[in-house]
């Protein structure tokens, strides 16, 4: 039997036309043909990814009690398996001791840890492609009979995986900054190879640019993950997902952008677009993560009830808050400055302004010096942003994880990012000052994004003052939150 647990997860099933068991035998089948048929019926019945497992193979395979001398054969065919007595000759044989059958079958061991324990053995026939399906129609998610665990294994998983994503996503921005300061963003003339070789490259030039390209692969992959594990998380809701789609189609958007600052020969315009879009994707990933942190997770039930946890309250779930106006004018601004940094870089004003903060002509192009007083100013008009999102994240944002802490962190991060403008001024912009001054930025912009995403994600009621808005509510749960919880498994009875 089942119980209740499951109910929500036996539509899908039938809706995907759950192939029907059959026992041509009937009242005069032997105990372990009924028996195996009643699991593989309840397995197509109850979870859909057994039931297409068993949809697709087509087949037969025997199941052999060792111990006993008996054997049954699953045939499996178009919408029907049929479970009939006895080996059907020339087919592919699982067999074991009768007890081993029993508890793979009712999903309390995998059949991949019996096989390197010997447990069961495999012998060789016709259909072996049918096999690894069969053991899959057979057996019971792990996630049955250890939902928390299985959970917090995902969880860990997701966490690891969007972590590693903005971090890989922060190194392709650095790495970039380094290729174009050195000058090798030409060092590859063609695109996706180096000129027309895939690796490694005997130059430096070549070398760094192959290496540039080939973390962007290596950030590709880890978003690929990402994307996959929030979808088979229990409980991500779309405040995970959807940042994770965003980023899967922003990195494709990425890699096209790269190709075409190669095809132009590194044109300012292409160069600084290719910077705002990693930037944007950096963004994106910085939100995946810190969803997949503060997502709410399923808590144990009661000792020995067997059945998976009821959810956290549903406060968050599935849909952020609406952060108030100075969160995101801060962060649009921070992206303007960002963008602007990048135009006086690939502009080619950055060492025309030897002096800080302001400065004259000094013989350089009017246009140039123009550029970089631009960007001054606006990391002034920024920066006070910054210090007012920063005090009002610490005034009002208490209940919000990580805010406070965060916001000491931004308010650090200015200052070292205002000192390292300021160093790169005086110096002369070096290539190395850029490349801090690039690493900082990233770093700020993170910071910010994570700040405000964390509002985002676990939303408070927020009614302190806020400086560009007055007195309003930050941050306010959308009442048209699904209160509803996914069906998890709970406990199956089993023979």
């Amino acid at each position: 039997m089942v119980e209740e647990g499951l109910s929500e997860a036996r539509p899908g099933a039938r809706g995907a036309a759950a192939p029907v068991v059959v026992v041509p035998g009937g009242e005069d089948a032997s105990g372990m043909a009924t028996m195996i048929a009643g699991l593989l019926a309840d397995n197509v019945r109850d979870f859909p990814s057994r039931a297409r497992a068993a949809r697709l193979a087509r087949g037969a395979v025997v199941l052999q009690a060792t111990d006993r001398g008996i054997a049954v054969t699953l045939s499996f065919g178009r919408g029907e398996v049929a479970v009939t007595d006895g080996a059907t000759p020339g087919v592919a044989v699982i067999a074991g001791a009768w007890l081993d059958m029993a508890q793979l079958c009712s999903g309390q061991g995998s059949f991949a840890g019996a096989l390197v324990r010997r447990q069961v053995r495999i012998r060789r026939g016709h259909g072996m492609a049918v096999l690894p399906v069969a053991a899959l129609a057979l057996s019971v998610p792990r996630s049955f009979y250890e939902p928390a665990r299985v959970a917090e294994r995902r969880s860990r998983w997701l966490r690891t995986a969007t972590v590693s994503a903005a971090v890989m996503a922060f190194g392709v921005i650095v790495l970039g900054s380094v290729v174009r300061v050195t000058e090798s963003g030409m060092g590859c003339s063609s695109w996706p190879l180096c000129n027309g070789l895939v690796g490694p490259i005997g130059r430096f030039h070549p070398l760094l640019e192959q290496v540039h390209r080939y973390a962007v692969v290596l950030l590709t992959v880890l978003v690929a993950v990402a994307l996959l594990l929030s979808w088979r998380h229990p409980r991500p809701g779309r405040v995970v997902t959807r940042p994770a789609a965003a980023a899967a189609v922003l990195v494709v958007v990425q890699a096209l952008l790269g190709a075409v600052t190669v095809w132009a020969h590194n044109a300012p315009g292409t160069v600084v677009l290719h910077l705002v879009m990693a930037i944007v994707l950096l963004g994106t990933l910085v939100t995946m993560a810190v969803a997949a942190w503060q997502v709410p997770h399923a808590h144990p039930g009661a000792a020995g009830s067997g059945s998976a946890a009821s959810p956290v309250p549903p406060r968050s779930r599935d849909s952020g808050s609406s952060v108030g106006l100075l969160a995101k004018v801060t962060l649009a601004s921070t992206l303007v400055l960002v963008a602007s940094g990048s135009v006086v870089a690939d502009g080619g004003a950055s060492g025309d302004c030897r002096s800080w903060p302001v400065c004259g002509l000094d013989g350089h192009p009017e246009h140039l010096v123009v550029l970089q007083l631009v960007h001054r100013g606006v990391v002034a008009v920024v920066s006070v942003l910054l210090v007012a999102l920063a005090l009002h994240a610490w005034r009002a944002w208490a209940e919000v994880p990580w805010a406070r802490g965060l916001a000491v962190v931004l308010a650090a991060l200015l200052a070292a990012q205002v000192a390292a403008g300021a160093l790169d001024a005086v110096l002369g912009a070096p290539g190395t000052a850029q490349d801090v001054h690039l690493a900082l930025g990233a770093a700020l912009w993170s910071c910010v994004v994570a700040l405000v995403a964390s509002a985002w994600v676990r939303p408070v009621e927020d009614r302190a003052h806020s400086p560009l808005q007055g007195r309003a509510d930050s941050l306010s749960l959308d009442p048209r939150a699904s209160s509803s919880s996914e069906g998890r498994l709970s406990a199956k009875e089993r023979p």
